[in-house]
Parts: structure tokens; sequence; C-alpha cells
């Protein structure tokens, strides 16, 4: 490939690696926590320049080994750590909103 080319992929591979899945799961996952997208973040671009160092062992590219480490990391920091609270939650999930009107006029 010429040198432009592999560039763009070689970008594109840290950059998707690095921020899509703390993206979507910090989007469409309510316990998803910051503790778990910063080490997401990490782990993805970490795997995918040791990957990339290596010389893409095997003929995988780097995406497919660091897409799946981010998401370890998301996943396992995001347990191990304390939830987002239901107040922080409410501007972005409509069913907290819910909860809490209900809980609310449970309360009076």
């Amino acid at each position: 490939l010429p040198l432009i080319q592999q560039i763009w992929i070689n970008a594109a591979a840290l950059i998707g690696s690095s921020f899509a899945v703390s993206i979507l799961l910090g989007l469409y996952w309510k316990r998803a926590t910051k503790a778990g997208a910063m080490t997401s973040m990490i782990g993805g671009i970490g795997s995918a320049v040791i990957w990339l160092s290596l010389g893409n062992p095997f003929g995988l590219d780097a995406v497919y080994v660091s897409v799946p480490v981010s998401l370890l990391c998301m996943i396992v920091f995001s347990l191990v750590t304390r939830p987002v609270s239901k107040e922080a939650l409410q501007p972005f999930f409509k069913d907290e909103k819910n909860a809490s009107a209900a809980s609310s006029s449970m309360v009076v």
C-alpha cells in the first residue's frame, strides 16, 4: 500500500479502537462510568499501538484486537466502580425520569 493510505488506515484503527466503544456504551448503557470510559480508551489505543508496532501479527488488523480489549476494559471497570447517580442519568434516559417521578409521587 502507498504510505499515505497506510497512514490513514492506521489512524482510523487508532481512533476507532480508542473512542468507538466508549461513545457507544456511554450513550446506550446506563451502567457505563467515567472510569470505564477512560480505561476503555487507554486499553483500546494501547493495544492498537502495540499490535501495529508488532506488524499486525497473524495478518489481523489492529481493530480486530483493540476493539475487544476496549470493550472488555469498559465493561469490567464500569462494573467494579460505583454507578452513575440516577440524577445524573435523568437528562439522558427517559425511563429514569419516569422512575424518579413515580418514586416521588409514592413518597407524597
